[in-house]
């Protein structure tokens, strides 16, 4: 019983997350080809009738936007299902002994070539010495 919310509110999550998405990034209820065909058909159709077109606009673009929440629901739960879970001891191990040694090789990989060698930089104005080694030819 004490289970039940929290199983609740973890799809309510899914859910919100991908009514956000479908609102920020994949254009809500316009459709990506066919928006302007549709309000003009819209438009054409309903011209005799036209306290019926607010009403009939307002449910196609609202399925518009519930499709695409439930398409990506069902993204984002095949990914959570497709994956496998990780143990809480095997991302321990990950962020204490796999990803502290990578580090300093990031950092020798994404030196510039002369940026820091040729200058002293040190303290708070170090960024001054990356900049006028970025604009020196």
């Amino acid at each position: 019983m004490k289970f039940g919310p929290v199983h609740d509110l973890e799809f309510a999550e899914v859910v919100i997350l991908a009514a956000i998405t479908t609102a920020v990034f994949f254009g809500g209820w316009h459709l990506p080809l066919w928006d302007n065909a549709l309000g003009a058909w819209l438009t054409s159709t309903f011209r005799e009738w036209p306290r019926l077109m607010p009403i009939v606009a307002g449910a196609l673009y609202s399925t518009i936007f519930w499709v695409k929440v439930v398409l990506l629901c069902y993204v984002q739960l095949a990914i959570r299902w497709t994956f496998p879970r990780f143990r809480y001891d095997q991302i321990q191990t990950l962020g204490w002994k796999i990803l502290p040694p990578a580090r300093p090789g990031e950092h020798l990989r994404h030196r510039r070539p002369g940026a820091a060698s040729t200058r002293r930089c040190a303290g708070w104005r170090s960024w001054d010495c990356w900049r006028s080694a970025s604009s020196s030819p």
